[in-house]
């Protein structure tokens, strides 16, 4: 018998939870391990949490019964930093912004800029 599978993740396979903080911010990275696949969520037990979760595999949002998601799942530990580290960059760019276009920047250039991160 073959393990279910869905959307990439199967039982057994160890994940990177990522819960938010209070503020919004995200809390300490921990491991946890996949324990069933069903139709619509996949379900994974920690020893940082004290129960069950669960989470969507296609938006990776762990559920929190209707409320906002209080955390997300990652495929890997690298995964997460990589995550963290392009949200980290792309804040600190877009803070280094003026209004003004810097010196020498041309309106082909800004259409190429649009063009990347659309």
């Amino acid at each position: 018998m073959t393990e279910k599978s869905l959307n990439g993740w199967t039982v057994g396979m160890e994940v990177v939870i990522v819960m938010s903080t209070h503020s919004g911010k995200d809390g300490a990275p921990y491991e946890a391990i996949i324990t069933k696949i069903g139709s619509k969520w996949v379900s994974f037990k920690s020893d940082r949490r004290w129960d069950d979760g669960r989470f969507n595999p296609e938006t990776r949002l762990v559920d929190s019964n209707g409320h906002a998601s209080i955390g997300r799942v990652y495929a890997s530990l690298a995964e997460y930093e990589e995550a963290s580290a392009c949200k980290r960059l792309w804040l600190e760019y877009r803070h280094s912004l003026s209004y003004q276009p810097p010196k020498g920047m041309t309106s082909d250039r800004i259409r190429q800029l649009i063009e990347e991160v659309k």
